[in-house]
C-alpha cells in the first residue's frame, strides 16, 4: 500500500496499519498506529527528494514536532541519498537522533538535527514506524517538518576548482590533492558531528585516525568552494 501527504509518501513494507493523515482541532499531522493489528508492522513516511549540494548549502538543519502515546517501539528517523522512490528496504538509510515525546500525546520539538554531514542532489529523510505483537504498538504523530539551510556564498573560477580524491584504508584516510593549494578537511559522523579535522597539501596525503567502523562524510574546502565525499571505514 502507498499513500501521499504533500509530496511525502506512505509506504507499507509489512502489516495492515499504514501512515495516515490525522486531524485534531483543525491541525493536520502524519499519524502511525498499529493498535489492534494481528501482524507486525513496518510502515514508512518518506519525504520528497531534496538537494543537499555542499557547494550550495551549509548549516542544513532538520526540525519537526512529534507526539506519542502507549507502549511500543520508538519511532525511527533516517536519511538516505539512494532511495529509488519505491522500495525503502533497498536503500542505505543512515539513522538520525532526535528528541522524542515522553508520551501522553505531548507535542515535543525534535531539536535541531544537523544534515551538514550529508550531500547529494537526491536526498530523502524518512520516519520508520514499527509495531510488533510481542512489543506492542505505540501511536506516533509527526508535524511541522522543516529543513532549513544557508546558501553558500562562493565565487568559483576554473583555476580554483577542486581536484581531489578521497578513500579510506584501514585506519588511514587517503587524500590525493590535485590542486596547488592546501585544502581544509573536516570529517563528520552520520549524525552531523565533526569528529576529525586536518589539512591536505598538494599531492598524496595519508592521515591516520582511530575512527570506528561506519559511514562518514569528508568535507573538503579551499576557501572558494567545498565538496562532500562519503567514506566508509572498515577494519
Amino acid at each position: 500500500w502507498e499513500g501521499e501527504m504533500n509530496g511525502w509518501t506512505f509506504v507499507t513494507v509489512e502489516g495492515n496499519k499504514p501512515w495516515t493523515i490525522g486531524q485534531y482541532n483543525g491541525n493536520h499531522y502524519a499519524n502511525a498506529n498499529g493498535y489492534n493489528d494481528d501482524v507486525d508492522n513496518e510502515q514508512w513516511c518518506i519525504s520528497p527528494a531534496f538537494n543537499l549540494n555542499a557547494r550550495a548549502y551549509q548549516n542544513v538543519t532538520l526540525t519537526f514536532m512529534n507526539a506519542t502515546k502507549f507502549d511500543g517501539p520508538a519511532l525511527e528517523l533516517y536519511f538516505t541519498n539512494d532511495y529509488d522512490g519505491q522500495d525503502p528496504t533497498a536503500a542505505s538509510w543512515e539513522p538520525l537522533e532526535y528528541i522524542a515525546s515522553e508520551g501522553n500525546y505531548t507535542w515535543t520539538e525534535s531539536g535541531e538535527i544537523s544534515l551538514d554531514a550529508f550531500s547529494g542532489n537526491n536526498c530523502y529523510i524518512a520516519f520508520k514506524y514499527i509495531s510488533t505483537i510481542a512489543d506492542g504498538a505505540a501511536a506516533w504523530e509527526v508535524d511541522d517538518i522543516m529543513i532549513t539551510a544557508e546558501e553558500v556564498q562562493m565565487t568559483v573560477t576554473p583555476d580554483s576548482a577542486l581536484n581531489v580524491d578521497v578513500w579510506n584504508n584501514s585506519n588511514e584516510l587517503m587524500i590525493v590533492n590535485g590542486s596547488d593549494e592546501t585544502l581544509n578537511v573536516v570529517v563528520y559522523n552520520i549524525v552531523g558531528q565533526p569528529v576529525m579535522s586536518a589539512t591536505a597539501t598538494t599531492g598524496s596525503n595519508v592521515i591516520r585516525h582511530n575512527l570506528v567502523e561506519g559511514v562518514y562524510i569528508v568535507r573538503i574546502a579551499n576557501g572558494k568552494e567545498m565538496t562532500g565525499i562519503k567514506v566508509i571505514v572498515r577494519r
